[in-house]
């Protein structure tokens, strides 16, 4: 991801030796002259218990000052794993609740308007009732999952007739 990239190169602009682990060897950090080791781990979406498993391993033989998870799936992982390998690690990870909320982006949208920051007309499906918000939205509109990485499953509804079977297409695939 560019995000571990740019911490990548952060890091060690700084003098820190950094290490970056991706589960495919062709990750974009993996190849930055700013990476002093690289290692391949499973996929934490795909296996997050052998992701956690697997930090623990490389932390216990490294011994990090500090372990970075970036992506979602990599923080979800990491606090999900059972305490004992978590115990010696130095993560920088956020508190499961407040992941939870950051991580799902109605709670997060909802936290943001509740706190006064101005955001896009949105609505909320698990609130109101689909005929509700397809009779009152302006469209074109677009369809975003709770929780998703990038901007997978972001859907654009151009005409009112279409939100409906666009919606539960997406919840199908998606989630809510």
């Amino acid at each position: 991801a560019k995000s571990t990239l740019a911490a990548t190169r952060s890091l060690a602009r700084h003098g820190i030796e950094v290490h970056v682990g991706a589960d495919k060897r062709r990750a974009m950090a993996c190849w930055s002259r700013f990476t002093a080791h690289r290692h391949v781990l499973p996929s934490a979406k795909e296996d997050p218990q052998c992701f956690a498993e697997t930090l623990a391993d490389l932390n216990r033989r490294w011994q990090y000052d500090a372990v970075i998870p970036v992506s979602d799936y990599d923080i979800a992982a990491v606090l999900q794993a059972p305490p004992e390998l978590r115990a010696n690690m130095k993560l920088a990870v956020p508190s499961p609740a407040a992941f939870a909320v950051a991580r799902d982006k109605s709670q997060m949208l909802k936290c943001a308007l509740a706190a006064g920051v101005p955001c896009p007309e949105s609505y909320f499906p698990d609130d109101e009732p689909i005929e509700y918000i397809r009779a009152r939205a302006k469209y074109p509109l677009l369809i975003k999952p709770n929780i998703s990485a990038g901007a997978r499953g972001i859907t654009l509804v151009a005409r009112q007739e279409d939100l409906r079977p666009t919606y539960e297409r997406i919840v199908a695939q998606w989630g809510p």
